[in-house]
């Protein structure tokens, strides 16, 4: 369920999780998160602490899993899949981050113009 608000430029998200939760946060036009991770109600109970503390800080971080990787920084704007390589998340903030076959991160690179 979703909610445009103009004056923000992002939609207002309520996330239903697999264990039954939900939570509010916000998106822009683009899929990408736009709120401060701290207006989540509440986290889904699969995610570990360490992904917790990444996505309150709203940063990537090696180990952390994919749908943590989302909730912290949104979905990239582009991807490549290298089938048993893994995955390259390409987002527009010259941030590449990279998804090994179980679906964590692996690395990270800022790419700097």
């Amino acid at each position: 369920m979703a909610k445009w608000n103009e004056e923000a430029g992002c939609a207002v998200v309520k996330l239903r999780f697999p264990d039954g939760g939900a939570a509010l946060t916000l998106v822009n036009k683009s899929g990408e998160s736009c709120a401060d991770s701290r207006l989540l109600s509440a986290f889904p109970a699969y995610l570990s602490r360490a992904d917790i503390a990444a996505v309150k800080a709203r940063i990537p971080v090696r180990g952390m899993s994919e749908s943590a990787l989302y909730y912290a920084i949104g979905y990239p704007e582009s991807e490549n899949d290298y089938g048993r390589g893994g995955k390259q998340l390409i987002y527009k903030s010259n941030l590449i981050v990279y998804l090994d076959t179980s679906g964590k991160v692996e690395d990270v690179q800022r790419m700097h113009n």
